[in-house]
């Protein structure tokens, strides 16, 4: 997990900023590490590995009230 960097000091929480530990998931969006009781992950986290957004991330597409996104006059889709 992320236990520490280079320069020996916790990473922070995506979502509540304090250092994180053993109890923790990566967001597979941002890649921020997020404490169990910040993710909102209720039993086991292994369950949601491989496929875990955390709320920061989710909040940027259903938390603004948009309903469309501008993707530019000559964009292919």
């Amino acid at each position: 997990m992320a236990e520490g960097n280079a320069e020996g000091c916790k990473m922070a929480c995506g979502i509540c900023g304090r250092g994180v530990g053993n109890n923790s998931i990566q967001c597979t969006s941002c890649q921020m590490w997020i404490h169990k009781k910040c993710s909102g992950i209720k039993g086991c986290t292994c369950k949601v590995m491989k496929a875990f957004v955390c709320r920061g991330c989710v909040n940027l597409v259903t938390g603004t009230g948009c309903t469309s996104v501008v993707i530019g006059v000559k964009a292919n889709l």
